[in-house]
C-alpha cells in the first residue's frame, strides 16, 4: 500500500473508512474524465450565462461556502466532474472552468485537500494568496497555457 493513502487511512492511530471509500469511489469515477477542450464561447469571466444549477449534495448541507441554497450554480463544462466529485464525498467551495481566459479550478474544504491530492489533483497556485493550496485544476478541461504554473513541489 501506499505510504501516502496508508496516512491518509489512521486519523490519530484509527482507520479512517471514509478516506479509503473516497479514495476508492473517487479513482473508479474520475478515471471516465479525458482532458477537453473548454466548451465555453464568448462568455467572459464574472459571467454565470454558462451555468447550470444542481441540486446541493447531502454532504455539503448546512454548509455556506459559495451560497447556502438548496441549490449550486456550476459552469457546464466542468458540470459533470464536479457532480463526480459530490458522489465521491468531495465538499467544494467554488469552481470555475475559465472559460478559455485562465485556467479553471475547483476549490474544496481543507479535510479534502489529502484526498484531492490522492485522486490525481494538481495544486491550483491561488493568484492573491499563494500559500493556499485548496485550489485544484480541473481534470476534465485543458488549462490555459499562459496562466501561472504550480510550484514544482505541487506537482506530484
Amino acid at each position: 500500500m501506499n505510504m501516502r493513502l496508508r496516512k491518509l487511512w489512521y486519523s490519530n492511530g484509527k482507520w479512517n473508512p471514509r478516506t479509503e471509500c473516497q479514495i476508492t469511489e473517487g479513482r473508479r469515477i474520475l478515471a471516465r474524465f479525458k482532458r477537453k477542450e473548454c466548451s465555453c464561447k464568448n462568455v467572459e469571466l464574472g459571467s454565470y450565462d454558462s451555468q447550470v444549477e444542481m441540486s446541493r449534495p447531502t454532504q455539503m448541507t448546512g454548509r455556506t461556502e459559495g451560497s447556502a441554497s438548496e441549490t449550486i450554480c456550476v459552469d457546464r463544462c466542468i458540470s459533470n466532474e464536479i457532480e463526480a466529485l459530490w458522489k465521491a464525498g468531495i465538499r467544494t467551495t467554488g469552481c470555475c472552468c475559465g472559460h478559455k481566459k485562465v485556467n479553471g479550478f475547483i476549490g474544496v474544504i481543507d479535510d479534502d485537500i489529502p484526498v484531492m491530492k490522492q485522486l490525481g489533483y494538481a495544486v491550483r497556485p491561488n493568484e492573491i494568496d499563494m500559500t493556499r493550496r485548496d485550489s485544484f485544476h480541473p481534470k476534465s478541461i485543458r488549462r490555459v497555457s499562459t496562466a501561472i504554473k504550480p510550484p514544482v513541489s505541487d506537482r506530484e
